[in-house]
């Protein structure tokens, strides 16, 4: 894990840094430099971002849910996201990795 600060870590697979504290997502720049007035938080990101998560990344991410007492993967298994994702159209539906997790 390659981590900026304490509380922050790169997730290699969708470009950012991760605030395992505050649940931010971080974009990385092309000039890998980061955005940190970009921010977005984790619980808004869009259903493409989860399923672009390594494993080992998606690790990471699930911690932060249990921190926070989250079950991430019963949301993923009650198809909460999925449902999410098809009632805002903004966000992209299916979730065709999921199981590899």
């Amino acid at each position: 894990m390659n981590l900026v600060t304490e509380d922050k870590v790169v997730l290699k697979s969708v470009g950012c840094i991760f605030d395992t504290k505050q649940g931010i997502t971080y974009p990385i720049m092309t000039d890998d430099t980061i955005d940190w007035d970009g921010g977005v938080d984790v619980m808004v990101t869009d259903c493409e971002w989860f399923r672009a998560l390594s494993p080992k990344d998606f690790t990471i991410v699930e911690k932060y849910f249990t921190d926070e007492e989250l079950d991430i993967r019963a949301m993923m298994d009650n198809n909460y996201l999925e449902t999410y994702c098809e009632e805002n159209p903004d966000f992209v539906d299916g979730f065709d990795n999921w199981d590899t997790f």
